[in-house]
């Protein structure tokens, strides 16, 4: 009786070994083909070359008050697989107040052998100030690739302030004797010149006139000039008459207002024009 039990014993203990047996064959074994082989992927490692330049408005490398630039961030594929999701964090080795650009970019999937190129926009408000800035931008994929910080130094240009100016004036009336006589109908040039180191931004020419003159033509007396670069300059012309209640020698009434974007830049000239007396004009705008 004992006997019988522990051949029963046995043999059932024999299966269970060899089930277990086929089981762990089934899930473990490093089978190649069939139903049972485990397949483990691993991406190669990304083959990228990165490089980061900088472009601005002026082509100076160096990004001044008011001006826009570019850091270019160029990536290159140069593995035998496609490089995913790569992006780029850029970085600055100081905070510069009114410096403004994008923390990063997505360049997508680089497929083997292309060449992707991003640019990212930075601005500088009116307030930065004189100095350098380095940018410093890192690339990485999902394939394990990661790259060392790459760097590119930037100048920073403090404001440059305009200076606009009724640089000269002239006329042209109808008896060329280069006078302005009573009712007597003339046209006015005015040059308005930027005599400053920065850009005159969103210039207004306003005539103001007093009641003993008459605007003539079409009657324009404003105009808008836009951008006046330095060492450059914009002529206004408007044609009019001075009434005979204006006495011999003396002043017509004729102020320039000059309006920029930035108010503290605006100024008011109160023309030395008079009856009867001879106006020379040094630029010739008679």
């Amino acid at each position: 009786m004992k006997k019988s039990v522990v051949n029963k014993a046995t043999k059932i203990t024999g299966c269970l070994l060899l089930v277990l047996i086929i089981i762990m064959a089934y899930f473990v074994s490093p089978v190649i083909a069939g139903r049972g082989s485990i397949r483990i992927s691993v991406l190669p490692a990304s083959e990228l070359a990165v490089s980061v330049d900088f472009k601005d408005e002026s082509g100076d490398n160096a990004l001044g008050a008011g001006e826009k630039g570019s850091v270019i961030i160029t990536v290159i594929n140069n593995g035998k697989t496609e490089s995913k999701n790569v992006s780029a964090k850029i970085r600055t080795d100081k905070a510069v107040s009114g410096l403004k650009y994008a923390n990063e970019v997505s360049f997508g999937n680089v497929p083997e052998g292309k060449i992707v190129k991003k640019e990212v926009q930075v601005s500088a408000a009116g307030n930065v100030g004189k100095g350098t800035v380095r940018f410093s931008v890192s690339v990485k994929d999902s394939n394990g690739f990661e790259s060392g910080p790459i760097e590119v130094t930037v100048g920073l240009k403090a404001e440059m302030k305009p200076k606009l100016v009724v640089y000269d004036f002239g006329i042209n009336d109808r008896s060329k004797n280069l006078k302005i006589e009573p009712k007597e109908r003339v046209i006015l040039t005015v040059r308005i010149m930027n005599t400053g180191a920065g850009i005159a931004r969103n210039v207004n020419v306003e005539i103001d006139y007093g009641k003993d003159v008459t605007i003539c033509g079409s009657g324009i007396t404003n105009f808008e000039i836009g951008e006046i670069l330095p060492g450059k300059y914009e002529d206004v012309k408007f044609s009019f008459y001075a009434d005979k209640s204006i006495k011999r020698g003396e002043r017509i009434p004729l102020d320039v207002k000059i309006m920029e974007a930035r108010p503290e830049f605006n100024s008011t000239v109160s023309l030395d024009i008079r009856m009867n007396s001879v106006i020379n004009s040094s630029q010739n705008l008679n």
